[in-house]
């Protein structure tokens, strides 16, 4: 990565678009405490095909070499066709996190915050109305 600013804070925002397994228009951001993670991530998506990277992912969480995330750090996206049809969708990490231990439902059908991938090293918070 090229650093085009120093932050006065720990995000850090990075291009993505075009990538593989990527929107045209893609840009992320999240903790620089995530960046190892993010980097595994962009490993796995480097052929292309999502049944690939899930594989991949999947065999990484079950023998424990899943980089995780800071709990409770924010991924922001921004993406689309291009930046006038982008659409932003934000997450929170939440790693191991269960529905019993964060008190929320693991779908999305009350309108409220919900955990997705609940006890995995996946596990994040979907914020609805993005």
């Amino acid at each position: 990565m090229r650093r085009l600013k120093k932050g006065t804070n720990r995000l850090v925002c990075y291009d993505r678009s075009g990538q593989a397994e990527q929107q045209p228009f893609m840009i992320e951001c999240t903790s620089l405490g995530n960046l190892d993670r993010a980097a595994q991530n962009m490993k796995f998506e480097a052929g292309g095909d999502k049944a690939k990277t899930q594989a991949l992912l999947d065999a990484a969480e079950k023998n424990g070499t899943r980089v995780k995330p800071e709990y409770g750090s924010v991924w922001y996206h921004f993406m689309g066709a291009d930046r006038e049809h982008a659409r932003a969708h934000m997450t929170i990490a939440v790693p191991g996190a269960t529905t019993q231990s964060v008190g929320l439902p693991d779908n999305n059908k009350q309108g409220t915050v919900w955990i997705m991938n609940a006890g995995t090293s996946t596990a994040h918070l979907m914020v609805p109305g993005e």
